[in-house]
């Protein structure tokens, strides 16, 4: 089964339980190691969170994104954050050039596409697109939407681009599935 660039045919549940810090919950989470392939043949970790309080502290950001909450013993929290910077998003890097393809410059977004925000060290957020609201030139406008899923935060349907502000030099950039 491929879903939104992983292929959960190769799913392994392993043995390993630990706790973890989950962003931006104030506890720790017990959490069981797991492992999948992307379609290109990367090996992704994921956490599945054993006991979440609420469903929202199941899945981060890109696990909603990618629909983790879709796949055999589901949801996923895909953690892409660590201590070593030149590795901070190694796994969602690797599921975003296996699965998916960069849209160009003139390419119009189409709802169901990613959207990532982030700049050439880290991504900082993704979110699926869920409504386009273009001009005749192609641009997208800020009123575009997309449903925002902060760490252990709830879901927020049809957020607007516009309310997405990040420093450090982080740009918008959009993926379609290949």
């Amino acid at each position: 089964m491929k879903l939104l660039g992983l292929d959960w045919d190769t799913l392994e549940v392993t043995e390993i339980v630990r706790s973890a810090k989950l962003y931006p919950a104030a506890r720790e989470f017990q959490i069981r190691e797991c492992f999948v392939w992307t379609p290109a043949g990367t090996r992704v970790l994921l956490w599945k969170v054993l006991n979440p309080k609420y469903d929202c502290e199941a899945l981060n950001c890109i696990g909603f994104t990618l629909r983790t909450y879709e796949a055999p013993l589901g949801p996923y929290w895909i953690n892409w954050f660590n201590n070593d910077i030149e590795k901070n998003n190694e796994s969602v890097i690797r599921i975003l050039i296996d699965g998916f393809r960069t849209l160009n410059k003139g390419e119009v977004p189409e709802p169901g596409d990613i959207v990532g925000w982030g700049n050439e060290k880290r991504l900082e957020h993704l979110a699926p697109l869920r409504l386009v609201v273009s001009f005749k030139d192609g641009t997208i406008s800020e009123e575009s939407r997309v449903d925002h899923k902060n760490g252990t935060e709830p879901l927020i349907p049809m957020v607007p681009l516009s309310s997405f502000k990040f420093g450090g030099g982080f740009r918008r950039f959009f993926w379609r599935e290949k």
